[in-house]
């Protein structure tokens, strides 16, 4: 799904492989046609969304949610959500930066997170409103907020997204936030399916990820549902 000024586009689907390009993981570290630099997967910095709808040629890709290599990343996101959750919200922009980029960036260098936002590298999209003269570098984020996974979520330093909410992202497409958004509370976002036919959710084992992209300049209104 593509959200941007309504507009909605969907395409055919893919493998899954083709897809996962989270560089952690061995299925796409042996996969050097499918795995980029850690740089063009984890890179925090403003971007186009234009550019991101050029990226897939599918919709919907499956894959064994129930497979340990997702299952741990599923766990350790899940840490790194409650440690977020249990910072207050007027805890230093250090801090707060550090809990969101552990959900995002889990295996980022964190020498490079800075110590103050006088340093210029870790300063929350809240201290740039109030301070005209910073840049932000991290979203403003209230908790609680639900992520899944994290590797392939990216969201925009001068969006803000307001509590509860839930995004039920997957390892093999991405979940893109663009630009100076507003999310209200108690948002879901979904990435992930399952078969609905009866047959197919007593047989089956895999799940399915679909890329969810959010376009600059949206404003999503409480208890919304975006799949």
């Amino acid at each position: 799904m593509i959200l941007n000024s309504g507009h909605i586009e969907e395409k055919p689907s893919l493998r899954w492989r083709q897809h996962f390009r989270y560089t952690s993981n061995p299925y796409a570290a042996s996969r050097p046609d499918i795995s980029p630099s850690a740089d063009s997967v984890m890179n925090d910095q403003p971007f186009s969304t234009g550019t991101l709808k050029q990226q897939y040629t599918g919709i919907e890709v499956a894959f064994p949610a129930g497979n340990n290599d997702f299952r741990r990343v599923r766990n350790s996101c899940a840490a790194a959500c409650r440690a977020f959750n249990s910072t207050p919200e007027d805890a230093d922009a250090k801090i707060r930066g550090e809990k969101w980029l552990d959900i995002v960036r889990p295996d980022r260098p964190k020498k490079e997170d800075g110590t103050s936002a006088e340093e210029g590298t870790m300063v929350t999209h809240d201290q740039a409103i109030s301070n005209p003269t910073l840049k932000a570098t991290i979203p403003f984020v209230k908790p609680p907020l639900w992520v899944d996974y994290g590797t392939r979520l990216r969201v925009a330093s001068s969006t803000f997204i307001n509590r509860n909410c839930v995004i039920l992202d997957t390892p093999v497409a991405d979940l893109i936030i663009g630009e100076r958004c507003n999310i209200g509370t108690n948002c879901t976002i979904v990435c992930v399916g399952h078969p609905v036919s009866l047959e197919g959710r007593r047989t089956s084992k895999l799940s399915t990820g679909a890329p969810v992209t959010i376009g600059n300049d949206v404003w999503i209104g409480a208890n919304v549902t975006i799949l």
